[in-house]
């Protein structure tokens, strides 16, 4: 985790699972992406419909 986002290319959206990851590595996340202007979409359930709406909401599908 001491390297942060570097290795993650640019992505267009970063998905985080709240729930199955550490407050920690939350904050990291957020504040690296903001570093990089890289959209964030947050959500405290990692199932399969969460994922969807979450890609239905910022795609064009």
């Amino acid at each position: 985790m001491s390297n942060g986002l570097k290795n993650i290319g640019s992505p267009d959206l970063l998905v985080l699972f709240t729930s199955t990851v550490s407050h920690k590595m939350i904050r990291r996340a957020l504040s690296d992406a903001a570093a990089q202007n890289i959209k964030i979409a947050r959500s405290h359930s990692s199932s399969m419909a969460a994922l969807r709406a979450i890609l239905e909401e910022h795609t064009c599908i």
